[in-house]
């Protein structure tokens, strides 16, 4: 028997947000497309969420490192 069946208040998936760890960094330079970050612990490829403006966001993709700097 399916965990659910007996709860059914938790079969609907709207009332489900996924959690996602939250970190942050700051933007140290901008370079073409290219920004440049620190602070971050980050890998190859993961996806980030920038703040643009309060409210607002643009996605990003890490592409490499330098030391302590993430592109």
């Amino acid at each position: 028997m399916p965990l659910f069946q007996h709860q059914s208040h938790l079969q609907d998936p709207a009332l489900f947000t996924p959690a996602y760890p939250e970190v942050s960094g700051r933007i140290t330079r901008l370079i073409g497309l290219t920004l440049e970050a620190v602070g971050l612990k980050v890998a190859l490829g993961d996806y980030c969420k920038i703040e643009v403006i309060k409210g607002q966001y643009s996605e990003a993709e890490v592409v490499g490192f330098s030391g302590d700097r993430i592109y």
